[in-house]
């Protein structure tokens, strides 16, 4: 089984069709869908659970918490809806602010994994867009670093291996056992073309990649990093086929209760 960490709802004309499509093409049985950041102005929550509703057996709905404005009643809300996760970005500070704590507690007490959206945004400068205050410099994956040793029992998800703070990603990693990244990485960066040597240099031993889990972002190019970001780096390094069931599925599953 394959499952896909990292979706977003968006209102491209017939996005649903297209998804489930682009998950056949690729192999992907189960995405988490969850809804884009305020900050571009995509469709929430509702629409995130009337697609799970409407194809359960393929789309896991995770729900966005607003940091700051959305507490752990929230978080209990939206368990009680039926979300099976959290999704974060944006914060109006960093993730790492004890403010936020009661809602970590919340969800790790709930036993909802949270998705964070680490490294900077893909976000262009426009009128009215300040407002929404985005900042990728809150969203590194050390502050990640705290909140997993405040909350041990609590399963994470970082997003795009922090990009562009990649060492510190894998070092967040290597120390806390509860947090797991997906390698939702673009192209032409700078980062060597994210070859299978450069993963080797931030993953020492094939038992670090135990820590990865799928996720591709978009269905556009979900198939694409499922090939280039994660079969390549298979087939080069000669990652185990034990090692490989996890990140493709197996850790997700355990985490989600599938």
């Amino acid at each position: 089984m394959i499952i896909d960490i990292h979706e977003h709802y968006s209102y491209e004309k017939d996005y649903l069709g297209r998804l489930l499509d682009s998950m056949d093409k690729a192999g992907i049985d189960r995405t988490c869908l969850s809804p884009y950041p305020p900050c571009f102005e995509y469709p929430g929550n509702r629409k995130v659970m009337e697609a799970a509703e409407k194809y359960p057996d393929r789309i896991i709905p995770f729900g966005f918490v607003r940091l700051g404005e959305d507490g752990p009643d929230f978080v209990r809300e939206l368990r009680d809806e039926g979300f099976r996760g959290i999704k974060m970005h944006t914060p109006p500070l960093n993730y790492d602010d004890t403010s936020f704590f009661p809602v970590y507690a919340k969800a790790a007490e709930l036993e909802l994994p949270i998705l964070f959206h680490t490294g900077m945004v893909g976000v262009q400068p426009a009128k009215g867009k300040e407002k929404y205050n985005v900042s990728g410099a809150r969203m590194r994956p050390a502050f990640i670093d705290t909140v997993a040793k405040a909350f041990p029992g609590l399963n994470i998800i970082i997003a795009h291996l922090g990009m562009p703070w990649h060492e510190e990603a894998v070092i967040t990693l290597r120390y806390n056992r509860n947090v797991y990244s997906d390698l939702a990485l673009g192209n032409h960066y700078g980062f060597d073309n994210y070859s299978p040597s450069f993963f080797r240099s931030l993953f020492l031993r094939d038992k670090d990649f135990m820590q990865i889990v799928f996720g591709g972002s978009h269905y556009g190019h979900s198939g694409w990093i499922l090939e280039r970001r994660y079969m390549d780096i298979f087939r080069a390094l000669g990652i185990d086929q034990s090692i490989q069931n996890k990140i493709l599925g197996e850790t997700l599953a355990s985490i989600l209760k599938i």
